[in-house]
């Protein structure tokens, strides 16, 4: 619980430190309609970790002012985030295969659904 109020803090600081109130808007609305899977995301140890260090790569571009690097270390923040809330890393771990990016996430969470269903 204390490692999604933390995030929630971060990209709130993110969002003012912007001075955008339409992303900060758009990331409140994000974090309100995530919050279930980030705690699902979360309550995996080695995922905590994991994110720590993604985030500790985020703050280190903004802080370079690196552009290029910061949205390259939020776009994998999000996808692993994915990946690790839909339950898809321990079965790719399990297959011997690397993360995918979040379109191939949600294509094996959609055909995990239909498969359920049948």
């Amino acid at each position: 619980e204390r490692m999604v109020t933390a995030k929630r803090v971060f990209y709130d600081r993110i969002c003012q430190g912007a001075e955008n109130p339409i992303a900060f808007d758009i990331v409140n609305r994000l974090v309100l309609r995530t919050s279930g899977l980030r705690s699902r995301s979360m309550l995996r140890k080695a995922r905590q970790q994991q994110s720590i260090k993604e985030i500790e790569q985020l703050v280190e571009a903004i802080q370079r002012r690196d552009v290029t690097a910061a949205r390259e270390a939020a776009i994998f923040h999000v996808e692993h985030a994915a990946v690790s809330a839909l339950g898809l890393d321990e079965d790719m771990a399990l297959a011997g295969a690397e993360m995918p990016p979040v379109e191939a996430a949600e294509q094996q969470h959609k055909r995990d659904l239909e498969a359920a269903a049948s």
